[in-house]
């Protein structure tokens, strides 16, 4: 049997607040495979975000394990997670946070790469996403939020990684440009084979972009399974409510 590319197994996330422990994310397990994309959807607070940053061990779990290509990285410090770093990359939901204001875009893309020793053209890096080689010399305040947007799935890619994480990437997006930048995902993932946890809550775009659907809630997973099959008979109570709010 095939290793899962990520496998998270009974995963929990704590933090502290001053009167007692939340519990953000509650014993999710789940896999993904390689070449897979895999949508996590619900209301906002549910856990998805904090439960993809765990992926990415920018938090670190209370308990559960994480496996990135059949490798424990639950309680990796730094130093070791660095050079895994390149094969599971993010972007976020706004792509403006994202890229530091003093530098090109030019050298913000060039900097993961020199860190990880990739020898690529940046031109290269923005033709992927459909940029043009002029814009290395821009600021980030002086592209739009979708081209920006383009320029963040660029820095994943230059790394060559097996697992893009984007949380919400194309909520603060207008709708003509979403749908651009999901197309460049679609794209992407065809062009590389590239896995994707695709973190939403609009479930018109999870049925557009991913093959399987996960429903979580107050920190739990509450189901997961193929797309056309959560759309067409969702197995529990709450994702037929969430299925309701949608006009199809």
């Amino acid at each position: 049997m095939t290793e899962p590319l990520l496998r998270l197994e009974e995963l929990v996330v704590e933090f502290a607040d001053p009167h007692r422990r939340v519990r953000a994310v509650d014993g999710v397990s789940l896999e993904i495979g390689a070449g897979d994309i895999l949508g996590l959807v619900g209301e906002s607070g549910s856990g998805k975000t904090t439960l993809a940053k765990t992926v990415l061990r920018l938090y670190r779990p209370h308990s559960g394990r994480i496996l990135l290509q059949g490798r424990d990285i639950t309680h990796l410090g730094e130093a070791a997670l660095r050079p895994l770093r390149r094969h599971a990359q993010m972007v976020f939901q706004d792509p403006l946070s994202s890229f530091n204001p003093r530098h090109t875009i030019g050298r913000a893309l060039a900097i993961p790469m020199r860190l990880h020793g990739v020898a690529r053209p940046v031109p290269d890096v923005l033709a992927d996403v459909g940029l043009p080689a002029g814009f290395a010399d821009r600021y980030p305040h002086q592209l739009s939020g979708g081209q920006l947007q383009r320029a963040a799935i660029g820095r994943a890619l230059s790394l060559s990684p097996a697992l893009i994480v984007a949380d919400e990437a194309v909520s603060k997006l207008d709708v003509s440009v979403r749908a651009q930048i999901l197309n460049l995902l679609r794209r992407v993932h065809a062009e590389r084979g590239v896995s994707l946890l695709f973190i939403t809550h609009d479930l018109h775009v999870a049925r557009f972009l991913c093959h399987r659907i996960g429903v979580m809630r107050a920190g739990r997973l509450l189901e997961i399974g193929p797309t056309a099959q959560v759309f067409a008979s969702p197995a529990h109570e709450y994702t037929r409510t969430l299925l309701g709010t949608i006009v199809t």
